[in-house]
């Protein structure tokens, strides 16, 4: 289980966006808020690495203090409009 902190968009994923290969993450907000993007199209330069380029389309997803939501393996996703102080659990699940 990793404890994750937020303060700023710059400190969340890039606008690039990250993503998990070879495991589910099951994640559960501690505190703050932010919008969850989700999916989407990126340009891949490496396994877990995006280019220069903004993810685009995709889903967005308000999340707060107290939401779990589950982010499948190698699903593009990133963080924006981060409220402090944003902090999550993330259990990585094989």
């Amino acid at each position: 289980m990793d404890t994750h902190s937020r303060e700023s968009v710059k400190a969340a994923c890039k606008p690039e966006g990250c993503s998990h290969t070879g495991y589910t993450a099951v994640v559960y907000v501690v505190s703050g808020a932010a919008t969850l993007v989700v999916g989407g199209t990126a340009k891949t330069t490496a396994p877990d690495k995006f280019g220069g380029q903004s993810i685009q389309g995709g889903e967005s997803h308000r999340i707060g203090k107290g939401d779990v939501f589950i982010m499948p393996p190698d699903t593009i996703h990133w963080y924006k409009n981060v409220e402090k102080p944003f902090r999550y659990l993330e259990v990585p699940v094989p």
